[in-house]
């Protein structure tokens, strides 16, 4: 991913990378839940899948940790 493309969302690497939530969650030993929930925001993931996200998705780790991290202080809704 280029930096002027800005950040995707965990989503946009997903279906960029022409995965399933189910499909990810397989490929990285997590539930297919969990990556929904990834997606939506209500939690991130835990340290131990930051590598195999990437990988699956062809990614950075980079690029993953900006697609799970939280909003700026002063955009928080």
């Amino acid at each position: 991913m280029s930096a002027n493309r800005g950040t995707a969302s965990l989503r946009e690497l997903r279906q960029g990378a022409g995965l399933t939530q189910m499909a990810l969650a397989a490929k990285i030993g997590a539930g297919a839940q969990q990556v929904a929930s990834w997606e939506a925001g209500r939690t991130r993931p835990s340290i131990k899948y930051l590598q195999p996200l990437a990988a699956a998705l062809g990614v950075t780790t980079d690029d993953v940790l900006g697609a799970v991290a939280p909003p700026p202080q002063g955009e928080r809704g």
